[in-house]
């Protein structure tokens, strides 16, 4: 009789054990899951980041050529213009 519990108990105790790490075994595959798409959003959001910064030199690389000629077309105009009133003076 008392063996027969003893038998019972440990069966019991070797059903609850064998439950527990199913479940254990279960929410680490569902937090691992969890943590892939996390991580999988993460490197999206960091492509998509860093797409934006390339935009962004891009842009202000265009607009830094275009100021560079501005300045240029500028320096252009003050040459001609001393020269015509050199000439102007001096003629």
């Amino acid at each position: 009789m008392i063996f027969s519990i003893f038998i019972y108990s440990l069966v019991f105790l070797l059903i609850v054990c064998s439950v527990k790490v199913v479940v254990i075994t279960v929410t680490e595959n569902k937090l691992a899951e969890e943590n892939n798409q996390l991580i999988s959003h993460k490197i999206k959001v960091e492509l998509i980041e860093a797409e934006t910064n390339k935009q962004h030199i891009k842009l202000v690389n265009d607009l830094n050529e275009s100021l560079n000629w501005r300045i240029f077309k500028v320096f252009e105009e003050m040459i001609l213009l001393q020269e015509f009133v050199f000439k102007k003076h001096f003629n």
